[in-house]
């Protein structure tokens, strides 16, 4: 009786709100990027998380809780988001910013930068969006930390 009443919330609270509910145990992989390592790797064996284009450091700080053992390395291209990212991860000393983009070639490269940073894209341009170049790195361990 119990679980059909359960059931019956469930579904009332879906159609309300027009949404799913998912257990964690029955999450489709992608939808909780946590989830999906823990499932595979587990989260005490994760030492290092590289963010690619960690924007303002939202991840960042997800990534510190979800592996409480990581270095967290953060990548920003774009100057004025990298700066925001400092700011909002320098108490962490766990976190490591970087001013640099990932690619698979090594240079610069022009990025459109929108007024929204999280939707800013090397191949998407809007009206509202500026130029700015960039530097992409592509072996970041053989050049930054020699090894880890």
């Amino acid at each position: 009786m119990l679980h059909i009443l359960k059931s019956c919330i469930k579904k009332g609270v879906e159609q309300i709100y027009d949404c799913r509910i998912i257990r964690n145990s029955r999450l489709p992989h992608g939808v909780d990027y946590g989830f999906d390592i823990e499932k595979r790797l587990g989260r005490k064996g994760i030492k290092v998380v590289f963010d690619v284009g960690a924007n303002i450091g939202q991840s960042a700080v997800n990534y510190l809780h979800q592996f409480p053992q990581a270095e967290i390395y953060s990548f920003e291209p774009v100057a004025a988001t990298y700066q925001k990212l400092v700011a909002e991860t320098k108490q962490f000393t766990r976190v490591h910013p970087y001013n640099l983009g990932m690619g698979r070639e090594p240079g610069k490269i022009s990025i459109n930068v929108s007024p929204l940073s999280f939707t800013s894209s090397i191949i998407l341009h809007r009206p509202e969006d500026h130029s700015e170049t960039v530097e992409l790195v592509r072996e970041f361990c053989a050049h930054f930390l020699g090894s880890l």
